[in-house]
């Protein structure tokens, strides 16, 4: 437990400046870096076993691929009415459909792939990855909010 928590403190600590030093043309790479990396830490996290990882992280790109894509159509929807000019109330009320519906989808998309995560894993380590994902996002905002402010 004590190699995670110093992997993530190193982690916390070199990903601004890494971050920082990447062009705009490396962000894919670096984006990938950091899945291969988030995938990691998951994997140690949830205990997977060797037999499990393979299925782990198949079924999980598909679930984080399935939630980015209703962020993205939420956002869609919101940018349109953030930009300057009339709006319509039917505009304004699919907006905030969007918004308010994105909890649900996103909660019945997890439903739905934990569902497939439960034929491989156990209820711990279901547990255990809800508790992984939480914290490795926290850390994610943490060094956000610190690089914006040495900007």
């Amino acid at each position: 437990m004590q190699k995670i928590v110093i992997l993530l403190i190193a982690m916390v600590l070199t990903i601004p400046t890494y971050a920082q030093n990447k062009k705009k043309e490396n962000k894919e790479e670096w984006k990938k870096e950091l899945q291969d990396f988030k995938y990691k830490y998951l994997a140690q996290e949830v205990e997977l076993s060797d037999e499990q990882m393979t299925n782990f992280f198949e079924l999980y790109a598909k679930l984080e691929s399935e939630r980015k894509q209703a962020l993205k159509d939420c956002k869609a929807i919101t940018k349109a009415v953030k930009e300057e000019g009339e709006h319509s109330e039917a505009e304004y009320e699919r907006a905030v459909e969007a918004v308010l519906n994105l909890p649900i989808i996103t909660g019945q998309i997890e439903k739905k792939y934990y569902e497939q995560f439960k034929t491989f894993l156990s209820y711990k380590q279901l547990y255990l990855l809800k508790t992984a994902e939480r914290k490795f996002n926290k850390k994610l905002m943490e060094l956000q909010k610190k690089d914006k402010k040495h900007k």
